[in-house]
């Protein structure tokens, strides 16, 4: 007989997504387009609320207003895995200094779940700063510390930024 641990849909979610991101991202160096497959919900998805104040501030690229949705040492990782990983104040300040130097980033969430710790979201992309583009598809991992503030903002997409 043999046991196995069942896993979450998030756990089996990021472990995918996250490795097929990186393999993509060391074999060509470049963003692909994928286009969603999830529509808008026609209700508004139940998200804790340092992630609607997280999404509010991320959409009008206020850079102070994210700063605070977070703990102290909590971090945000891209999509390319651990060398892209902004950890603290100035990690982040740096990493949002030049994701809004074209102005916020528009999400729309279109499927959610949430533990109670880790709130899992598919989304589609279709504009950032003045840029607007067809609708790409994308996943982000939000874990919430003990104080209710973000500890880890993880990021899985092929969204290419404005300056790129």
């Amino acid at each position: 007989f043999f046991f196995f641990k069942q896993k979450t849909a998030y756990e089996i979610s990021a472990c995918l997504v996250g490795s097929e991101m990186c393999i993509r991202d060391r074999l060509n160096g470049k963003h692909l387009y994928r286009s969603p497959i999830l529509t808008k919900p026609k209700g508004k998805l139940e998200e804790p609320e340092i992630v609607e104040e997280y999404m509010r501030c991320l959409a009008i690229g206020d850079k102070q207003g994210i700063q605070a949705t977070f703990d102290k040492d909590g971090y945000l990782r891209e999509p390319s895995g651990s060398k892209y990983k902004h950890v603290g104040q100035r990690g982040r300040q740096a990493f949002y200094d030049m994701a809004f130097a074209a102005g916020g980033v528009n999400l729309i969430h279109c499927s959610a779940t949430f533990d109670g710790r880790v709130f899992a979201v598919e989304y589609i992309c279709d504009e950032w700063g003045t840029m607007k583009f067809t609708g790409q598809a994308g996943m982000a991992i939000y874990e919430l510390s003990s104080s209710g503030k973000l500890a880890a903002v993880r990021i899985y997409d092929d969204v290419t930024p404005p300056n790129e």
